[in-house]
């Protein structure tokens, strides 16, 4: 048990000296004052009123604590006063749309300077990606957007394809295994050809039902010669030899492109 306290400590210290917070290094607090701790009751959570951020903490990773809505909103909250964070992971926390919106204000807010955001595996759908890209196509910081598995369709698509088009600070928009089509993944890739907001280096659109016909349009968008994407992920996303020779085609004219994955797809 010693030995065990003694090995936490020390992983909390390097953390610290990283710069890097979990749960337990901030301070969440109920409306009436009370502490809460990862170890308390999920009730707890959702009385959740502010969140004291250290003057330290750059990052803040937080994976499975569930903090939901409520604890997000919170958090979105602090951020707007701890301008130092410049990475926020929050997977696996039972956030929602509401969750997304509040940390969309968080990210127009002026002084915010976060770089990366990851809300990997929650639910924040069509609704919180709206926010997150309405948020990004008014200005900000934000480099990496990750929402995987996160229930995003074709309106939550057109909202980032938006977002990409307009800020070009945006260089990674991650969404594998979402509920894209056809008619979202043309949205996106029109945005890709978009001289004012070509910034986009890594798309991701693995484990969505991309097809061939979504292929023909990234393809047409690497042909166009204003993106500046170098890594196309299409993983699992139903494209067949149509689709692959269209983007083989387009490599060849798109001097960026390093890489275009299609493992898992429906090649002959």
């Amino acid at each position: 048990t010693i030995k065990l306290l003694l090995a936490e400590e020390a992983m909390a210290q390097r953390r610290s000296a990283r710069g890097t917070c979990s749960f337990s290094d901030l301070s969440w607090a109920t409306g009436d004052g009370r502490s809460v701790q990862a170890s308390s009751p999920p009730s707890s959570l959702s009385a959740v009123k502010s969140v004291a951020i250290p003057a330290r903490c750059t990052v803040i990773d937080m994976y499975g604590f569930r903090i939901g809505d409520v604890g997000a909103a919170a958090l979105a909250r602090s951020l707007e006063r701890n301008p130092q964070v410049q990475r926020l992971t929050l997977v696996s926390n039972g956030l929602g749309p509401a969750g997304a919106e509040a940390l969309a204000r968080a990210l127009r807010k002026s002084r915010s300077s976060v770089l990366s955001l990851d809300l990997n595996s929650n639910a924040v759908g069509d609704r919180g990606a709206r926010a997150l890209g309405k948020a990004i196509a008014a200005g900000g910081a934000l480099r990496t957007l990750c929402l995987h598995n996160n229930l995003v369709g074709d309106e939550g698509a057109e909202a980032l394809a938006q977002a990409v088009e307009a800020n070009p600070a945006l260089q990674e928009l991650l969404l594998i295994n979402n509920l894209i089509t056809p008619a979202g993944t043309q949205m996106l890739a029109r945005a890709l050809r978009s001289e004012l907001g070509a910034g986009l280096t890594t798309l991701s659109l693995s484990g969505n039902a991309v097809g061939d016909r979504g292929a023909e349009h990234l393809a047409a968008a690497l042909s166009g010669g204003n993106a500046k994407l170098e890594r196309l992920l299409l993983s699992g996303a139903g494209v067949g030899d149509v689709g692959a020779l269209a983007l083989a085609a387009a490599s060849y004219r798109h001097a960026r492109i390093t890489s275009i994955c299609l493992s898992s797809c429906r090649l002959s």
